[in-house]
């Protein structure tokens, strides 16, 4: 339920699938970033997709740890994507 049920606020899924909007909007808003929101759209698109697709029993049955590490460095490479384009300062 924490991880694949995308009508629970605080599931990953639900997260990922705010954030991939939130993404969408930012990027209709700021056209001259378009490179920089594709790249953002893929990664984040590609984690949305994996959890949608993904069971409990599945992600157990591979190793939950190893799962949720997977998780967490996708979430981590969005971050990076989105700090490099919105919050460095030059």
């Amino acid at each position: 339920m924490l991880l694949f049920d995308g009508s629970f606020p605080r599931s990953a899924r639900f997260c990922v699938d705010r954030l991939e909007d939130a993404l969408k909007r930012i990027a209709e808003a700021e056209p001259a970033r378009a490179e920089g929101s594709a790249k953002r759209a893929f990664v984040t698109g590609r984690l949305s997709e994996a959890l949608a697709m993904a069971t409990a029993s599945a992600a157990i049955g591979a190793g939950l740890h190893e799962y949720l590490l997977k998780i967490q460095d996708e979430c981590a490479a969005i971050g990076e994507a989105v700090s490099l384009e919105y919050l460095r300062f030059e």
